[in-house]
């Protein structure tokens, strides 16, 4: 299961279908449901068609970008429930207009190249620089194959993305590359760390913090890890994990996740860890458990509340006054069947200055500034000039950057 909160959504991928939850919540079929039986004649069980889904929701939460049956990518508009195809072998949102994608290069062999760009137009690639490897620490944090040597090359097709508002990370679990991308003017930067190359069981993830970027490292042979380290590849903290853990999110100066019990219990526990040191603060049991596939997770409330699950349920923990209270999701939502345009269509939307001669007076959203008012504009189209009055002053941005509240 993958979780993403943005916005007023909150997106979660199950092994079957998209839940999307928000103002108009919904449900569509990603692939149909498939079920075996681990013991012949005996009973049937679900088998999960996604073994890591992907997915990728906009800034604004306007947008869905989620993997289909048959490998493809489509782009989903949440309030109007269109979907349109994407090339990319792997995407994500940079505003809620610009994707950033990984597209296959020329050439014979299967790599990849960073690319950004509206979707339905074509993206320009992105340069990178040269990778440094991360000072990878002594003691606890070798607790992941010591011994397996830091692997370098291009992006190979394992690659896959993360993104939170601190920034977007590409990840390639084969190649031992990950790539931290934040804004636009500012060059991505490329770290290399151990891998276990081609056909390993180990999966790598990252996502960016404010000091730099954690990766973790869980499944396999050995014992799993979750290191931090500063964008100078300077390590910074470490965490043991054994077995699985989920994705981890990132609020403020803290990194929330699960990993498995050492109790064996079979279930996981959530962590809530100080940043930069990785500190544990606070372990959290939950009835969430590892055997139904990858565990989803995602915070709102700046961390009070936590959206955990796994296989096909999903629910939240919620910071009170007892500690944390359980509360199921319904994901019986409203079944949708989308309807499929071209991603050069779907791309076409009304810049806020093209809807009418004057945007002021109305208010508009950013993903990162939130919502303001537009006091004074300057042209027209998506290049026009918006003096937009936010809860922490007035800023100028391009009327691209905002979209209608």
């Amino acid at each position: 299961m993958r979780i993403v909160c943005r916005g007023n959504t909150t997106a979660i991928h199950t092994h079957y279908e998209l839940a999307v939850l928000g103002p108009s919540p919904f449900r569509m079929v990603l692939a149909p449901q498939r079920f075996w039986a681990p013991v012949v004649g005996g009973p049937e069980e679900l088998q999960p068609v996604f073994e890591h889904e992907h997915l990728a929701v906009s800034p604004s939460g306007t947008r869905v970008g989620v993997r289909r049956e048959d490998g493809g990518l489509s782009v989903i508009d949440v309030g109007t429930q269109v979907a349109s195809r994407s090339t990319a072998h792997a995407l994500t949102f940079m505003t809620d207009e610009v994707l950033l994608s990984l597209r296959p290069t020329d050439g014979m062999e299967p790599t990849l190249a960073l690319h950004r760009g509206r979707h339905g137009a074509i993206p320009e690639q992105i340069a990178l620089p040269d990778a440094i490897a991360v000072a990878w620490p002594d003691g606890e944090g070798r607790l992941w194959e010591s011994d397996v040597p830091t692997a370098s090359g291009t992006l190979t097709r394992d690659a896959a993305m993360f993104s939170n508002d601190h920034g977007h990370m590409v990840v390639d679990s084969e190649a031992g590359l990950i790539i931290r991308v934040g804004a636009a003017d500012v060059e991505p930067t490329v770290h290399r760390v151990p891998s276990e190359g081609p056909h390993s069981a180990v999966t790598l993830t990252a996502y960016a913090t404010a000091h730099g970027f954690l990766v973790a490292y869980s499944g396999g042979r050995g014992a799993g890890v979750v290191n931090h380290f500063a964008v100078n590849g300077r390590h910074l903290g470490t965490i043991a994990v054994s077995g699985n853990v989920s994705d981890i999110c990132v609020v403020g100066f803290s990194a929330i996740f699960m990993r498995e019990r050492a109790d064996c219990s079979g279930d996981l526990e959530l962590v809530i860890a100080s940043l930069p040191a990785l500190t544990i603060k606070e372990v959290v049991p939950t009835n969430v458990s590892p055997y139904q596939g990858y565990p989803g997770l995602d915070a709102r409330e700046g961390g009070r509340e936590v959206w955990v699950g796994n296989g096909v349920r999903a629910q939240t923990l919620v910071r009170s006054s007892r500690g944390w209270d359980a509360r199921a999701v319904d994901l019986n939502l409203p079944l949708v069947t989308p309807s499929f345009v071209s991603a050069r269509d779907a791309s076409v939307t009304p810049a806020i200055a093209d809807a009418r001669p004057s945007a002021i007076g109305r208010d508009v959203v950013h993903p990162k500034f939130g919502v303001g008012r537009v006091v004074a504009q300057d042209g027209t189209g998506e290049n026009a000039k918006l003096r937009i009055e936010f809860v922490d002053g007035v800023r100028t941005l391009l009327a691209k950057f905002v979209h209608d509240r």
